[in-house]
This record gives C-alpha cells, sequence and structure tokens, in this order.
C-alpha cells in the first residue's frame, strides 16, 4: 500500500495546531487543579503528597516510617524539609503560619499546631489496611467538605485515603489497635526486625 503524498499546495495554519493547543490545555488544567489541591490543607492533594512523602523516608530507611520515641509529631517531623514541607504537616486543620515558624527554629511540632495524629513504629510491609495518620479534627473530609457525622479522614499505609463516619469511629479505633497487633506479631514470622511497638500516644478508642 501506498502511502500518500503530501499535497503541494498545503501551507500550514493556526488551526492545525487546535488538537494539540487543546489537549495541552487539558493537561495544565489538570496540573493546576493538582497543584492548587496540594497547598489547601483541606484538599486531598495534601494527603496524597504526604504520603509519598512517607514512603519515600520508608524507601530510605529500610522499610521503616519515622519514628522518635514518644511523640508522634516529632516523629513525622523528620519528614521536613527533605520529604514534605512545612504546610504537608499541619494537617488538614492546623496552623500552617505556626507549623513552618516551628521547623524553621528547629522546634518540636505539637497538637497546638499540627492537627495530624500519626501512627508511629510502623514499616511499610506491616499491612496496606493499617491506618498511618488521620486528622485529629472530627468533621473535616479531605476533598474540603463539612462531614456533618463528625467523622475523620484517614490515610493508610496503602495510600487509600477514607472518611470513616463519627459513628464508626470508636469501632474504627479498636479495630486498628488489633491490627497493629497483628503486624508486629507477623514481623517475627517474617524474619523481621522489630525496633517499637506501634502505637498513638494520648488516642482511646
Amino acid at each position: 500500500m501506498k502511502a500518500k503524498k503530501r499535497d503541494k499546495n498545503y501551507s500550514w495554519t493556526p488551526f492545525d495546531m487546535k488538537p494539540i493547543i487543546t489537549k495541552a490545555i487539558l493537561v495544565a488544567a489538570m496540573l493546576l487543579t493538582l497543584v492548587g489541591c496540594s497547598w489547601k490543607r483541606d484538599r486531598l492533594g495534601l494527603m496524597v503528597n504526604l504520603w509519598v512523602g512517607l514512603h519515600h523516608y520508608a524507601l530510605d530507611h529500610a522499610g521503616w516510617f519515622p519514628q522518635n520515641g514518644t511523640n508522634s509529631l516529632e516523629a513525622i517531623q523528620k519528614l521536613f524539609p527533605i520529604y514534605s514541607p512545612a504546610q504537608e504537616l499541619a494537617g488538614l486543620s492546623g496552623d500552617i503560619e505556626a507549623v513552618t515558624r516551628t521547623l524553621q527554629r528547629g522546634e518540636s511540632l505539637n497538637s497546638n499546631v499540627s492537627s495530624w495524629v500519626y501512627v508511629q513504629g510502623l514499616r511499610e510491609d506491616d499491612g496496606l489496611d493499617l491506618a498511618i495518620l488521620w486528622e485529629r479534627r472530627g468533621g473535616i473530609a479531605p476533598n474540603g467538605r463539612t462531614d456533618p457525622t463528625g467523622g475523620h479522614a484517614v490515610m493508610f499505609i496503602s495510600g487509600e485515603i477514607k472518611q470513616i463516619s463519627g459513628e464508626k469511629w470508636s469501632a474504627f479505633l479498636k479495630n486498628q489497635e488489633v491490627l497493629r497487633q497483628q503486624a508486629v506479631d507477623g514481623r517475627g514470622k517474617k524474619g523481621g526486625k522489630e525496633s517499637g511497638h506501634p502505637f498513638v500516644e494520648g488516642v482511646k478508642p
């Protein structure tokens, strides 16, 4: 089959670029949406970016997510500045400016400035259904909407992000305690090392 010869009278016009321009506009719109999400405290993009930072940290630390004794916010603070910027460590309802000042001064994060609840002592291979982080303040969904049930935005090791309703919150916390213990028990069977029991200080089912 012979290829079609190009028309000698063919001349280029801007309209020939229309399909390409249209695609470029669509891609740009998607990128702007993602960037916009990552810079807003109450957007899904912020949690996604933080999940990426946590897993990059684990890749550099033999599979372990950040740990630091008894203070889980000091543990997640280890992501700054290499793995995550200050605004991602503030939480969905935390004070970004206060978190930024705290980190720049080399001080420790606390619950007065950051609204994250972080479960330290976990590994990336402990179980995909384990929650590693959630928003302390109830009633805020990761998409920016208000949750009338008082539920919490939760991020799992798998990267999945869910809104757990207020009615199911207590049962969720109890189930997570069971899953964390199962993860610890499973490490011995896999021949893995354990540097500490996963826990969340100040959280009661």
